[in-house]
This record gives C-alpha cells, sequence and structure tokens, in this order.
C-alpha cells in the first residue's frame, strides 16, 4: 500500500486498526517506524498527527509503498 493512502486513512482509522487491515500486513510497531523511516514524525501537540521532515519531495515519498520502508521481523537462529 501506498505511504499517501495510508496517510490518508488515518486520519480516519487509528493506527492500530489500520496495521490490522488485510491488505496493509505490518504490525503497529513496524507501521510507525516505517512511517519515520520515510521521512513522517507523529506531533502529539498543537496539531496532532503525522507531518513530513524529511529530505526531498513529500509527493514523491508519498506514492512509494509503505513496505520499501518497513524492516524485517527478528530472525531466530
Amino acid at each position: 500500500m501506498k505511504i499517501g493512502k495510508i496517510l490518508e486513512l488515518i486520519i480516519t482509522e487509528h493506527q492500530r486498526i489500520l496495521a490490522k487491515r488485510a491488505d496493509v500486513h505490518l504490525s503497529e510497531k513496524s507501521l510507525r517506524k516505517a512511517l519515520n523511516k520515510a521521512g513522517y514524525e507523529y506531533r502529539n501537540s498543537g496539531g496532532k498527527g503525522w507531518y513530513f521532515v524529511g529530505d526531498g519531495d513529500e509527493e514523491t515519498v508519498q506514492e512509494q509503498l509503505i513496505y520499501d520502508f518497513a524492516t524485517a521481523g527478528k530472525t531466530g537462529a
């Protein structure tokens, strides 16, 4: 799923519920970390929500898949 679509859905759905959707396939923690890696930060004061603070063009980042920024889970040895 594209980052732009996820940011649209986060406005109406809590990220915990969004992460459980079948078309996202990420845990809530992985979703937050992927958004951080993509250049977004969550602000809890003032206007709450996800804001782009990264380098480059935000529109280009929003067209990328969230999975490009998600890391694989822990692997057992």
